[in-house]
């Protein structure tokens, strides 16, 4: 079986904007994983939500030429969110946009939710699928 991740936009946008906390190069990180990705070592899930927020910070381009490598070693799972996947993540917290990417990357089957904000994920959330900072991936 092949491992799964489904990455929060945080990442990409450490990514791409190449940003650094303190002490430390997150966009480093965060290439890190996806470079294990390309490795074939992980399946990546795309959801319609993701690329939603990642278009708030991100040119639409960009992003489309930095997935087309994934998409060419098929290593994307897509997936959309329906009505029913939001207002469970309603239901779970009214800052629902988080929780709405744990929703999905469980319908996805991912085994890991990769991310820099681990408080915007209530519990709820983490009885359903392991949630890591991208430098904790075993």
């Amino acid at each position: 079986m092949d491992t799964i991740l489904y990455i929060d936009a945080n990442v990409y946008i450490n990514y791409f904007k190449w940003e650094y906390d303190r002490w430390r190069c997150l966009g480093e990180m965060a290439l890190s994983v996806f470079n294990r990705i390309l490795d074939g070592e992980f399946k990546l899930v795309i959801s319609d939500h993701l690329l939603s927020e990642l278009k708030k910070h991100v040119d639409e381009k960009i992003i489309d030429e930095f997935l087309q490598e994934f998409k060419d070693k098929k290593l994307i799972i897509e997936i959309n969110k329906t009505q029913e996947d939001i207002d469970e993540a309603k239901q779970i917290s009214r800052h629902y946009h988080d929780p709405l990417h744990a929703i999905l990357a469980r319908k996805a089957k991912a085994q890991y939710l990769i991310t820099r904000d681990l408080l915007g994920y209530p519990l709820p959330c983490t009885e359903f699928i392991e949630i890591l900072y991208p430098e904790s991936l075993p």
